[in-house]
């Protein structure tokens, strides 16, 4: 009789890590192809971005071993780190070309990382994936508006 094979993760570990890693070197080379396409200005290269970063994590190929499978056998803190050393890292230079001040630089990337992780674990768990895209880069859109109407402003 034939039975299910076990997860990935329990097959080979090692290989959910490296091909997670992957992914999110992946993801942050679009970003950083994304940014440098917007032009000089650091607000459009900070949309540009995250926009790109949203669209590369939620593509169907990754978003299931990048939101579902990768931390839940990876662990938060691998995962973390992993995003840390890819996606997050050009996000908080974004931030700090834009001028955030510097009390304010690893508390506005941890939110705004953590604001476009969430909306890509949501994207996930939709029926229509494309219509749970499109509404988030909607919300994303807005949300970098706020942002970028304050940024400036010391705290």
């Amino acid at each position: 009789m034939w039975s299910r094979p076990p997860p990935l993760s329990e097959q080979a570990p090692g290989l959910l890590s490296a091909v997670t890693a992957q992914l999110q070197e992946s993801a942050a080379k679009t970003v950083v192809t994304a940014a440098t396409n917007a032009g000089s200005d650091a607000r459009d290269q900070l949309r540009a971005g995250s926009h790109a970063f949203l669209y590369a994590v939620t593509d169907i190929s990754a978003i299931r071993i990048l939101f579902v499978d990768a931390p839940a056998a990876l662990g938060w803190q691998e995962w973390r780190r992993l995003d840390e050393e890819n996606a997050a890292t050009h996000l908080r230079s974004a931030l700090h070309d834009l001028g955030v001040a510097d009390d304010l630089l690893d508390a506005s990337t941890a939110q705004l990382s953590g604001a476009m992780n969430e909306a890509a674990l949501w994207i996930a768990q939709q029926e229509n994936i494309e219509a749970a895209r499109m509404q988030s880069h909607a919300a994303l859109d807005r949300l970098f508006t706020a942002y970028l109407l304050t940024a400036y402003i010391p705290a």
